[in-house]
């Protein structure tokens, strides 16, 4: 589940996997699903889990998640992917809810006035500051790699029936 797509440094430096302890977390202990689609970790410590139940923060021992039900701004339970800007604010991509940061317990999506979201499949902050998000759509004319410069969202130059799975 750890590669070097994921920023989640779950080794610390100078030991050996047979020096770790290795936990195996399930609903018993809190985790809302068995689905996890994307991990990462904001520099605070705490470890975010996107989930088809909806986005899990883990502090070490205690999950909570983050929901329809209990999230202002959040519309789907269904988080597909995340990131962490330079800054440290967490993103999150989800299944027709769109995507945008996660800041102080709220979602705040960007909607560009096209409100067509299907599935967001991954983004990145790029080195100048934006972000380059993938959607995939049922519209063809709107799958493909959008970017977002502040608050505006800005479309493909050109339709793509290309997929970008995952960015790193």
């Amino acid at each position: 589940i750890f590669g070097p797509w994921t920023s989640l440094y779950a080794l610390p430096p100078g030991r050996s996997l047979d020096q770790c302890r290795l936990d195996i977390w399930t609903a018993r202990d809190g985790l809302p699903a068995s689905e996890i689609t994307s991990i990462a970790q904001t520099p605070d410590g705490f470890v975010w889990l996107a989930t088809s139940s909806g986005l899990v923060r883990f502090d070490g021992s205690v999950f909570t998640t983050f929901d329809s039900r209990n999230t202002p701004g959040l519309t789907s339970d269904l988080i597909r992917c995340l990131a962490v800007r330079k800054d440290g604010t967490l993103w999150i991509g989800t299944e027709w809810g769109g995507f945008g940061p996660f800041v102080d317990g709220k979602f705040k999506p960007l909607w560009p006035s096209e409100r067509h979201w299907h599935r967001i499949l991954g983004m990145q902050e790029m080195p100048d500051g934006s972000m380059a998000v993938s959607v995939m759509d049922n519209q063809p004319s709107a799958t493909g790699i959008y970017r977002v410069v502040g608050d505006r969202v800005i479309p493909p130059a050109a339709a793509s029936t290309r997929r970008v799975l995952a960015m790193s």
